[in-house]
């Protein structure tokens, strides 16, 4: 077996005490633990699958160069995808679904929003996914819900994304990094293996603005990598 990455296999054995503590085994079952417990089996059975952890670890790595984004999106259509971030939709007059309208004029935040924002050149966006809960003008409500409206906001954000992987088309790029390092193209693809951050979305302006940590960016032919 190939040497692994000392930051892959320490989040690895991360995964590995999470799901342990919160399986069939205790904290005192895993005080002891050390990667040569792990190579030769001493842990016992584990109910993971250590090779998927690892490909999702290696394909989407713990990010860490600090950029800002600018992307003016040319398609007709274009889906962000989020896994657990807080999804804040502003300055809306209402939200729709088949049997549900939300009207306010404030902001409404959805809790561990899972699920896709998707874009128009409309201004219209769609939600779709679920999640855990929303609060209006002081109201919360904990409920575990679908998600699934259009709304006209013009401000839409998602907080507090974790190593997610963005891949957007046919979209004008503007990134400049904490190192220094900037990047402008025209009409290219964007693909980021691992993002951590905020993502604030713009409708009106077919424009979408990205602050956090990146692994790797690639747009057009130009890649960074820190």
């Amino acid at each position: 077996m190939p040497a692994m990455d000392p930051k892959i296999l320490a989040a690895v054995f991360a995964s590995i005490a999470a799901l342990t503590v919160s399986g069939s085994g205790s904290v005192e079952d895993f005080q002891n633990f050390s990667p040569g417990d792990f190579l030769d089996g001493s842990l016992g059975d584990i109910p993971l699958d250590i090779d998927n952890i690892v490909g999702e670890l290696t394909d989407r790595p713990e990010p860490t160069n600090s950029v800002e984004v600018t992307v003016n999106l040319n398609s007709d259509e274009t889906t962000l995808t989020a896994d657990n971030a807080i999804l804040e939709i502003e300055a809306f007059e209402r939200l729709e679904s088949k049997s549900r309208v939300i009207e306010s004029d404030g902001r409404l935040s959805f809790s561990n929003f899972t699920g896709d924002v998707v874009l128009r050149k409309d201004n219209t966006t769609g939600l779709r996914g679920q999640s855990t809960g929303f609060s209006s003008s002081g109201v919360t409500l904990v409920e575990k819900m679908d998600v699934n409206y259009n709304t006209n906001a013009s401000r839409i954000i998602l907080d507090e994304l974790k190593r997610s992987k963005i891949s957007l088309e046919n979209a004008n790029i503007d990134m400049s990094s904490e190192s220094g390092t900037e990047i402008s193209q025209e009409n290219s693809p964007l693909k980021i293996n691992s993002f951590n951050g905020k993502i604030t979305i713009l409708p009106g302006e077919n424009q979408v603005r990205m602050e956090g940590l990146v692994d790797r960016l690639e747009a057009g032919g130009a890649t960074f990598t820190g």
